[in-house]
């Protein structure tokens, strides 16, 4: 998944106006509540618009970052037996990826949850005196940098972690940190503020519901922010179970064979 930075999601209008010219490419409902999906393609001037109005755009990678690598290696792979008029045409020179306004109003970007098993009622002030930044109440109005809340369930208590001065990379890195070097501890990382919370529930286990990143702040935060691991997520669970299209990364019937 490819982001880009579109606030005023002038990039894709075009295609709405015009959508009775593309061809139709499939319209259903999807299993296990995941909506409905139509794809049209885009072909002719109105590929050529959309070409323009990418022209200005930071593309970012949202997701898939794995298997975007995946298919570059593969590429450096098979280029290197390849004469310069094959390379051109080849398949596996390109990549197959979605293309999302992070401004889009079906795109939700979902903060990746803390629990850890093993931890006491000690462990919430243990951070709090061992983050600088940290502290349990609320700062005054006017006192300075917005504060980041991290809400955190122990058992049947439940509070507040107030963050200042931190990035949100920074404010999840801290955490992040701090429970890294907790002996004996067993972290897990929880997509969804309901399971968390059922979780947390059980004896010996805390929870800590990190705070969202939001969308205007993505694309500055990733240029100078460091994010530890598990520190987002793009869209619900049930957003991510479906693989709609796909390419063929290898030539058929040559001496390379098959499709994947």
């Amino acid at each position: 998944m490819l982001l880009m930075d579109d606030p005023g999601k002038t990039v894709f209008a075009p295609l709405s106006k015009g959508a009775k010219r593309l061809r139709l490419l499939y319209d259903f409902e999807l299993m296990e509540g995941g909506g409905h999906i139509t794809g049209w393609q885009v072909t002719g001037a109105e590929a050529k618009a959309l070409s323009r109005a990418l022209s200005g755009q930071t593309l970012l990678v949202g997701d898939g970052n794995h298997s975007l690598a995946a298919a570059k290696l593969y590429w450096s792979e098979v280029k290197a037996g390849l004469g310069p008029e094959e390379r051109a045409v080849h398949p596996a020179r390109y990549a197959l990826a979605e293309l999302t306004n992070v401004h889009d109003d079906s795109l939700e970007i979902e903060p990746i949850h803390r629990i850890v098993r093993g931890g006491t009622g000690g462990l919430v002030r243990a951070f709090v005196q061992g983050c600088p930044n940290a502290s349990a109440e609320v700062p005054p109005a006017g006192s300075g940098p917005t504060a980041r809340r991290i809400r955190y369930i122990d058992g049947a208590e439940t509070g507040d972690i107030y963050v200042t001065g931190l990035t949100i990379g920074e404010t999840i890195g801290a955490l992040q940190a701090f429970l890294d070097g907790q002996a004996d501890l067993d972290i897990d990382y929880i997509h969804g503020r309901e399971s968390l919370e059922r979780l947390a529930r059980q004896p010996g286990s805390v929870g800590f519901l990190m705070p969202p990143v939001e969308k205007a702040e993505l694309f500055r935060s990733t240029q100078t922010d460091v994010f530890p691991k598990k520190s987002f997520s793009m869209g619900h669970a049930a957003d991510k179970r479906y693989y709609l299209e796909c390419r063929a990364i290898r030539e058929t019937g040559g001496r390379r064979g098959g499709n994947i």
